[in-house]
């Protein structure tokens, strides 16, 4: 078997797995959720196997995969592009997957898990993961809305009113990006002839002066900058992210919001490089989403304000992306490891103290330290990485790797450590508010935590401390993947790979 099948794999076999499951959920009962669990738990190590094949395969060739789908060849055909930097995003889905079903398997009931839990999940993964791989604007739209209409199912699993509120304005905020989305399709290939990004790259790249250029930035950007949760558009995450079931939150935290960013970076950096005011407006509105961070200290529930971090660490993914330097990117690619791996776990967190406490709210739990030591530990762990202040953790070594290749321009480093610090004190109060401190609960009513959902955030936590403890080498072998990561995105790489050298 070819690699471009196993490329092709990375999307298939969640997407088939979400078919099985689901006529197993359908008409099994019971039974048909545990074999749910186990086709589940099959797919999660799959995933993982396939995408570090195929990973090493592009490593070794120097040039990306590109799959031709039904052997229609680039650009009248749909082409799925595997390179570095799509299989770096599609490994971190697939770990952050199996993390978040190690929590599920015991979090979460079996009258949700009856509501097609599993089937919905794998859906939601197959669209992060096309998402990733896709080389034509087209199949992306296809492919994000796959992803926004299983995690909105996902989210009023439990038909709570908040559930359902909050899932109703996800889903309608989706509806409206995707109606944007479409009009820029249809501006694309009316102006263009084309919807295959390596061909629309090199078209572009022939007239970069054309006014429809600047109209198809602005269409590209705003939905994904939104779907990314950049400021202004960062008011739809912490409500749906603080009512969805807590087992799918991690995967939510840690990649939904990614697929924007990813987009973003592919948008400026092959798309539209030539569009040189995209820069300044990138770069203000990095350092405005960075600010955000002070929003969290109005709330008191921690699933709520660790969204809020969601937006206020992505400002410096962004801040790399605007800056437009080899540096910076190697940088980007790196904190979006980190980030990934960090906020899963925090958000995991979150809901293993809801599922011992029956709530995170920080005026109702209090104490948690003294009977849940072990997980206090790995807050603690995670808490301080993602303040970028725990030594030897990635948090360190992508906090400063953004702020070095920042170093030029001294008001985006100042804005970076003042951001930082205000992380610190906002870890610190979920921890002085949830953990320490005396008891504020009835004994009886706390649960003990099962072991496959404290496994799935110790996976996190330790993933976190690879990635920056000296001597392990994971921290070079992901660097150097980041470097030829940014290396293979560059378009005198992607495009002649993509189209042949046409």
């Amino acid at each position: 078997m070819s690699i471009e099948f196993f490329a092709a794999l990375l999307i298939l076999l969640p997407l088939g797995g979400a078919a099985v499951t689901g006529f197993a959920t359908a008409v099994g009962g019971r039974y048909g959720i545990i074999g749910s669990e186990w086709i589940t738990s099959v797919i999660a190590i799959t995933l993982l196997a396939i995408d570090v094949v195929v990973l090493l395969a592009v490593r070794q060739s120097g040039t990306p995969v590109v799959i031709s789908m039904g052997n229609w060849a680039a650009p009248f055909g749909i082409v799925l592009v595997a390179d570095l930097l799509s299989l770096t995003m599609v490994l971190l889905s697939s770990i952050v997957f199996a993390a978040s079903f190690l929590f599920s398997l015991e979090t979460v009931d079996n009258a949700t898990k009856a509501k097609f839990f599993y089937p919905l999940f794998l859906a939601l993964v197959a669209g992060v993961h096309g998402s990733f791989l896709t080389g034509d604007v087209f199949n992306l739209y296809v492919m994000v809305e796959i992803m926004a209409l299983s995690s909105a199912a996902l989210m009023v699993l439990r038909a709570s009113p908040q559930q359902v509120r909050e899932g109703w304005l996800y889903l309608l905020l989706n509806i409206g990006l995707a109606a944007v989305l479409l009009v820029a399709l249809r501006v694309t290939y009316t102006s263009f002839g084309t919807l295959n990004m390596a061909d629309l790259a090199q078209k572009i790249a022939q007239h970069p002066d054309e006014p429809i250029v600047g109209l198809l930035v602005a269409l590209y950007m705003i939905p994904f900058g939104i779907k990314a949760a950049l400021f202004l558009g960062y008011f739809w995450l912490p409500g749906p992210y603080a009512a969805a079931v807590p087992a799918v939150t991690g995967y939510f935290s840690g990649l939904l919001t990614k697929v924007g960013v990813y987009v973003i970076f592919r948008l400026a950096t092959l798309i539209f490089p030539s569009q040189q005011n995209l820069f300044p407006i990138l770069l203000a509105l990095a350092v405005l989403s960075m600010l955000v961070v002070f929003l969290a200290y109005s709330e008191t529930n921690m699933r709520r304000i660790l969204g809020y971090h969601i937006t206020s660490q992505i400002g410096y993914m962004i801040l790399g992306i605007g800056i437009a330097t080899d540096q910076a990117y190697t940088a980007v690619v790196f904190y979006i490891f980190h980030h990934v791996a960090v906020k899963g776990g925090l958000f995991l967190i979150a809901g293993a103290v809801e599922f011992v406490a029956g709530s995170s709210d920080l005026a109702k739990v209090s104490g948690l330290k003294a009977r849940y030591e072990a997980l206090g530990t790995l807050f603690l762990v995670l808490g301080l990485s993602l303040a970028g202040v725990m030594p030897f953790s990635s948090g360190m070594v992508a906090k400063w790797s953004i702020l070095r290749a920042s170093m030029p321009h001294v008001q985006y480093v100042a804005v970076g450590l003042f951001v930082g610090l205000a992380t610190l004190l906002s870890m610190r109060k979920i921890w002085n508010a949830i953990f320490w401190g005396k008891e504020k609960m009835v004994e009886t009513l706390y649960l003990p935590l099962p072991r496959s959902a404290f496994a799935g955030i110790a996976i996190l936590a330790i993933l976190s401390l690879a990635l920056g403890m000296p001597g392990l080498g994971a921290t070079n072998l992901l660097w150097t993947i980041a470097k030829e990561a940014t290396a293979m995105m560059q378009p005198e790489v992607y495009i002649p790979a993509v189209l042949g050298g046409t």
